[in-house]
């Protein structure tokens, strides 16, 4: 891998990101089991939270770490991009099993 592609805090941030991802699957899991609506609110209010949250740590990374901040950029937009399709799929297999259970 290049050097300017190389992250020293690649495994704090990839952990941060399973971590966080854990919690909002769990979150959501537990809202699935009661009624739609309250899941579609939890939903929301959710992704809206963890868009927040992903910005912040973002926003404190680039302010303590000054060394190889395009690199973090980028490793930070791909974590950000595989968690959420896998978030997504995870959620939809998820709704579809119970949607299937309760018929």
């Amino acid at each position: 891998m290049p050097e300017y592609l190389q992250l020293e805090q690649g495994l704090l941030l990839l952990g941060i990101f399973i971590v966080s991802v854990s919690g909002f699957h769990y979150f959501l899991l537990q809202t699935a089991q009661g009624s739609p609506s309250a899941f579609v609110r939890g939903y929301m209010v959710s992704m809206v939270l963890k868009f927040f949250f992903y910005v912040l740590l973002l926003a404190a990374f680039l302010a303590l770490f000054k060394t190889h901040q395009k690199a973090f950029v980028l490793h930070f937009v791909l974590y950000y991009t595989v968690y959420t399709v896998l978030e997504v799929t995870m959620i939809s297999k998820e709704l579809m099993k119970n949607k299937g259970e309760k018929k």
